[in-house]
């Protein structure tokens, strides 16, 4: 699968705004004695929002280079790995080293036990399973033991299972995200570039 790489310096690498999420596939059913009764869907996924800033056109050859990017995402047939521009690592102080998944973990879980683990995870911390896989986010802190062993909940569920000794991605995790809209606007008034903003969904590679 084709995909384009969100830039590590220049002037988009940290945008003025990301609006970063989860959009839940939930069946809700009314009664007619007023009940209500919800039940959660397979398929939750990692939805954004980029908001970029006004800029007047001295600034255009940057502005040019961003347009480029999001114009080489033909529409949503390439995705964008992106992480979370604020949190690249964890808040915990997993910071180092090499963990890994200790056991098999199934598809649908929404926990994993880990291993080789140096450090803890808090919740909101971002981590993936393996170098392409899906980006979770843990739901509870969690501390090594003494044999550096740990336990980690996390959403949304697995959506396939991940074999012993997957390696555990914590330094800039990312999620392959299409474009919501298969078009491009880029907004020109004489001497300014106006700001503007781009939706993006989940679209596992």
């Amino acid at each position: 699968m084709a995909f384009e790489l969100w830039p590590s310096s220049g002037r988009f690498a940290g945008v003025v705004q990301q609006d970063e999420g989860i959009e839940w596939d939930v069946e809700l059913v009314v009664y007619r004695n007023g009940v209500v009764h919800t039940s959660s869907l397979p398929g939750a996924r990692w939805v954004c929002e980029l908001w970029f800033p006004d800029d007047t056109v001295a600034y255009i050859v940057d502005r040019r280079r961003l347009e480029s990017l999001l114009t080489s995402l033909r529409g949503g047939a390439k995705r964008l790995r992106l992480g979370n521009l604020l949190t690249p690592k964890p808040l915990g102080t997993l910071q180092t080293g090499t963990p890994q998944v200790a056991t098999t973990m199934a598809e649908g879980a929404t926990s994993v036990n880990l291993k080789l683990c140096n450090g803890t995870l808090l919740r909101g911390d971002r981590f993936q399973f393996g170098a392409t896989g899906q980006r979770v986010m843990a739901t509870a802190d969690a501390t090594p033991d003494g044999s550096a062993n740990m336990t980690v909940a996390f959403e949304p569920a697995a959506r396939v299972s991940a074999a012993v000794n997957t390696a555990i991605v914590y330094d800039k995790p990312f999620t392959s995200y299409i474009l919501a809209e298969p078009r491009n606007i880029f907004p020109s008034r004489q001497d300014k570039l106006p700001g503007f903003g781009i939706r993006l969904i989940e679209g596992a590679e």
